[in-house]
């Protein structure tokens, strides 16, 4: 499987991108907020491995993408962007991202998560897809807001992670709202009309 946007290429993940992943998997400022630590070359081996074995599974419940540029021409991940179905029968997903420090602050990361939730509202058939953060990370509340996402709750000390407890917050999209924002969430991708 593989989506794309005028400057993206979101495809399946590879063995041969374990390197590419630990560029971010390994940073501690990367993996701050999320719910894993630093990663070894060996870890992000075996992540590949389970991502590329869910997206085998039948039926497919899990879209853990490798997020390309296509101005460079390679074919060099430079971060993950993801879509978990959490609840079939509510027709329910999780959407994550993640992307690597020096990639960060181009828009990559809104662009691809744009292209997950058109593809989980209509290829999917999603009805809600909601993302769960710590509100300490203001980029990815910052994200949330520009795909139009609201903010449904806010959970105090809920989560204790990485020694301390921490806040969620939930940002969630219905498919009736994403139907009357799709011109919205188009326009984050460049090129789009």
């Amino acid at each position: 499987m593989e989506l794309s946007t005028p400057r993206l290429r979101l495809r399946e993940q590879e063995p041969g991108d374990a390197e590419d992943a630990n560029v971010y998997e390994s940073d501690p400022d990367s993996v701050q907020f999320q719910n894993f630590d630093v990663m070894t070359l060996k870890d992000s081996h075996e992540y590949i491995r389970t991502a590329i074995a869910r997206a085998n599974e039948i039926p497919r419940t899990t879209y853990d993408m490798a997020i390309v540029p296509t101005e460079s021409g390679g074919d060099r991940m430079i971060g993950r962007v993801g879509l978990q179905i959490t609840n079939p029968e509510l027709k329910e997903a999780m959407l994550w991202y993640v992307v690597a420090p020096k990639m960060r602050n181009r828009g990559f990361a809104t662009e691809a998560c744009a292209r997950l939730l058109r593809f989980g509202f209509e290829e999917l058939g999603l009805h809600r897809i909601f993302a769960d953060i710590d509100p300490l990370n203001v980029p990815s509340r910052r994200l949330c807001e520009k795909l139009a996402m609201r903010l449904e709750a806010h959970f105090v000390e809920n989560v204790f992670l990485k020694n301390r407890w921490c806040d969620t917050a939930i940002y969630a999209i219905l498919d009736r709202e994403y139907r009357t924002g799709a011109a919205r969430a188009q326009s984050l991708e460049p090129g789009v009309s």
